[in-house]
């Protein structure tokens, strides 16, 4: 490839060269102290007794609890606002259950087919 100014492409491959150091340095960086992160983590958690431990849990647990109900009452309001203007046949669902009868699923063994 035969530049029309080899001059100010070599500038540019130059500066671009800069600028790949600059931000493989910047990277580095950030990834080293990820890692001196994460080892003061464990090293924190290494000194955690049983109780905090538990406790830690425990937390977790209430905090997910309490985010998972909040979203359940978002979705009901969503779906209360939703149903307003849709129609009133509409079956509300539980998750994680099925809207199906379980006569249904059990036809073999209820007097159904054999």
């Amino acid at each position: 490839m035969v530049a029309d100014n080899p001059v100010a492409e070599l500038k540019d491959l130059k500066q671009k060269a800069a600028e790949l150091r600059k931000e493989k340095q910047e990277l580095n960086r950030a990834l080293r102290n990820a890692q001196r992160r994460n080892k003061r983590l464990k090293e924190k958690a290494k000194q955690l007794s049983d109780a905090d431990l538990l406790s830690v849990m425990l937390t977790r647990r209430d905090k997910k609890a309490r985010l998972d109900e909040l979203a359940g009452a978002q979705a009901a309001a969503a779906s209360a606002a939703a149903g307003a203007a849709g129609p009133a046949d509409v079956e509300v669902v539980a998750p994680g259950t099925s809207s199906e009868r379980p006569q249904e699923h059990m036809q073999g063994e209820a007097g159904g087919r054999p």
